[in-house]
């Protein structure tokens, strides 16, 4: 890193501390209740989850029969707008009342008569964006009592039910215990004419946190559950609750080879130490009852790379290639998941991929992107919980797997259309062994503009899990929820039907129904014994708001879309991009935003996907643009033709300068009194082809001298 680079990496870290400017507050509020009725069924209940008296069970349970929810939020947002920093900070606290009744008779020992929730969180975020670096600092926490777990609109179930904003939707599942969430991260970009720099470090502790079965790190699982892709993977229903500090580097180097071609090279890790949960101890005087604690998962520590070049044959068309590659660690254990004595982090697992793609807009504004490519996986470690000795397990490499990814989406009016499917190798469950994994999803999304827009989606979905080196999975305790994370397929269907009823700020009020049924098949290949798992979920749920700002346009009150203006309380007053609270409220909104100018594809922003979006971009890229060219006069950076046209444009500025103080020397030196104008103006000077034009006031011609008048008597 040159000097320069590294005096403002110094200079952007105490800019945290002490802004320059006067700030311009925004403040944002929001008031919700919820009132909802919904039926969850399962067939049967779901084996997976362990303990038959929620009283005395630190566990995620499975909720059946018919319930009444309200809810009552409350979120308060806060901006602060600098001339360099701008500051966003938002607190909100949720409290449910959840009311069961109807519940089969196999499922009342496991459900309270009722259960209370509360949520409560504060994050804060401080962000710069500069032409040419940015940075941006976010820490935040979040308190769970109890609590639903909320099934997302892609069917998965999420992480803790830690959100405040009014939500219409429920899950299956029900925590009983106490949860909470500690998180902080902070990004740094450099952005050049030629290459873009994007370093960042985040750091994660949850206690008692929910990690499904899932593929992928400690951690990482949950987010899949947050794409906003509706009817893209089918709900498990399996949970282990873990106490798990997270540690998340990443960067990533772009470099603009010439005008078509790029190259980017990125890495991330993550790094996952689980702290052993404790068995709860209950005595009552007569007796003491001892409930054993959820398995302990080892420590894990994931490390991904990837180079990537691509070709960007116009604004939308492009191809490229990757390479990418895969190296697991965790500390090695026995089949009861015990660590090996003396044992610290041993490699576990290897993952290598080469891919091809192409992406282009094609006609009606449908965009495709695919990809395809082969991988392979060994594993060095044998599976969690497999029989044997890890000493003397010798090594099992795949064949090479194919791999594909492919998407079409079709977006605005009439109807929005989204067709993914995928077959993709990496690592498992809990960062442990390797998967693969086939999915397809099929979306429709439909918008009818009566009075108020009504929205009806559509979803299907279908997947399938392999572990690879199944032979070694033989012998675990079939019951045992590993087991079903490293070898499951399912399908499932979502319908959700949202229409406003009023919206006249600040109030705003909406009706919303879903259902949501999911099909998993937790023994594929009939060696376990175990019945499939269907599961029904019907929501009906009436939601009312009173607030403004980023608040009420996060969760989309009264029918608000993405696509609506901003309004006064909900963009930046300086350059009418979304406040910094959006960032925050709005799940999977980039933190920092990347250069342009190394060539790559427009990003989704600048795309015709959004038209909000799109709209702020180009007035965020005008700012930009004219910061740059600024700095790239200055240090003579730019294209020839960037040179050629800025000369130009300072030619032009000063024969304009030219000919007013021509026009000003004229008009000084002319009689103020009266004149008698000409009957007739004379003709105009025929134009000289080839004149040269003045370059600047020095070489112009000296203006001609007043005429002479006669005085009258």
């Amino acid at each position: 890193m040159s000097r320069a680079s590294r005096t403002g990496s110094i200079v952007a870290l105490l800019v945290l501390v002490a802004s320059n400017g006067e700030a311009q507050t925004v403040l944002g509020y929001q008031l919700g209740v919820v009132q909802s009725a919904g039926g969850t069924f399962g067939d049967p209940v779901n084996p997976l989850l362990v303990g038959d008296d929620v009283e005395q069970t630190n566990n995620v349970q499975q909720v059946q029969g018919v319930q009444l929810n309200t809810t009552v939020t409350a979120n308060v947002t806060v901006d602060a707008v600098t001339d360099l920093i701008n500051h966003g900070l938002v607190v909100g606290a949720a409290y449910t009342q959840l009311l069961p009744f109807a519940v089969p008779e196999e499922a009342q020992a496991t459900l309270r008569e009722r259960q209370s929730t509360f949520n409560a969180t504060a994050q804060y975020l401080a962000r710069i964006q500069e032409a040419r670096w940015g940075l941006q600092f976010q820490a935040g926490y979040v308190f769970s009592l109890n609590g639903r777990l909320p099934t997302a609109g892609t069917g998965q179930v999420g992480a803790n039910a830690d959100a405040t904003t009014p939500a219409t939707s429920f899950g299956l599942f029900s925590l009983n215990a106490q949860a909470h969430t500690f998180n902080a991260q902070i990004q740094h970009t450099l952005n050049r004419a030629r290459w873009d720099l994007l370093s960042g470090v985040g750091y994660n502790y949850a206690v008692n946190g929910i990690f499904t079965l899932a593929a992928g790190g400690l951690g990482a699982q949950n987010q899949a559950a947050q794409n906003g892709q509706i009817g893209v993977g089918t709900n498990l229903g399996g949970f282990i609750l873990q106490n798990v500090h997270s540690i998340t580097p990443q960067v990533e180097y772009r470099r603009r080879v010439n005008a078509r071609n790029t190259f980017i090279a990125r890495a991330n890790a993550a790094l996952a130490l689980t702290q052993a949960p404790e068995d709860q101890v209950t005595v009552d005087g007569i007796e003491t009852q001892i409930v054993a604690a959820q398995i302990a998962l080892p420590p894990t520590l994931v490390n991904n790379a990837e180079a990537l070049w691509t070709y960007n044959a116009n604004n939308e068309r492009q191809i490229g290639g990757s390479l990418a590659g895969t190296l697991g660690f965790r500390v090695p254990t026995d089949g009861n998941f015990n660590p090996l004595p003396g044992a610290g982090l041993g490699p576990d697992t290897v993952i290598w991929t080469a891919r091809a793609f192409y992406q282009d807009l094609l006609p009606l504004e449908t965009r495709l992107t695919v990809g395809a490519g082969v991988a392979q996986a060994t594993l060095i470690q044998p599976p969690l919980g497999a029989p044997g000795d890890p000493s003397t397990f010798e090594s099992v490499r795949s064949n090479l797997t194919p791999i594909v990814d492919a998407t079409l989406r079709r977006r605005f009016e009439p109807v929005d259309v989204a067709l993914a499917v995928g077959r993709a190798v990496g690592v498992g469950a809990f960062g442990a062994s390797a998967v693969v994994t086939d999915t397809a999803a099929l979306t429709f999304t439909h918008v009818t503009q009566w009075e108020m827009p009504l929205t009806t989606t559509i979803g299907f979905n279908a997947q399938r899990t392999q572990a690879v080196g199944q032979d070694l999975f033989r012998g675990i305790n079939p019951n045992d929820p590993i087991v079903a994370a490293f070898n499951n397929q399912g399908f499932g269907a979502v319908a959700n039907i949202a229409y406003p009823i009023y919206r006249e700020d600040p109030f705003a009020f909406d009706i919303a129904a879903s259902y949501n049924f999911t099909y998993n098949d937790l023994d594929p290949n009939d060696v376990l014994g175990q019945d499939p798992v269907r599961q029904h979920l019907a929501l009906f749920a009436l939601r009312g708001t009173f607030g403004r700002g980023a608040a009420q346009q996060a969760v989309g009150a009264g029918g608000r879309r993405d696509t609506d203006e901003l309004d006064a309380f909900s963009a930046n007053p300086r350059d009418g991009s979304p406040l910094v609270t959006q960032r925050l409220l709005g799940q999977g909104a980039p933190m920092l935003q990347r250069g342009e100018r190394p060539g790559l594809p427009p990003r989704e922003a600048g795309r015709r996907d959004s038209r909000q979006q799109y709209q702020q971009s180009l007035r965020q890229e005008q700012l930009e643009r004219e910061a740059r060219e600024r700095s790239d006069a200055v240090q003579g950076i730019g294209s020839y033709q960037e040179e050629e046209e800025r000369r130009r444009q300072e030619e032009r500025e000063k024969q304009e300068r030219a000919k007013e103080e021509r026009d000003r020397n004229l008009f000084n030196s002319w009689p103020t009194d009266s004149v008698a104008l000409p009957e007739k103006a004379p003709p105009p000077p025929p134009p000289a082809e080839e004149a040269k034009e003045p370059e600047s006031s020095d070489d112009a011609p000296a203006p001609p001298p007043p005429p002479k008048r006669r005085r009258r008597r």
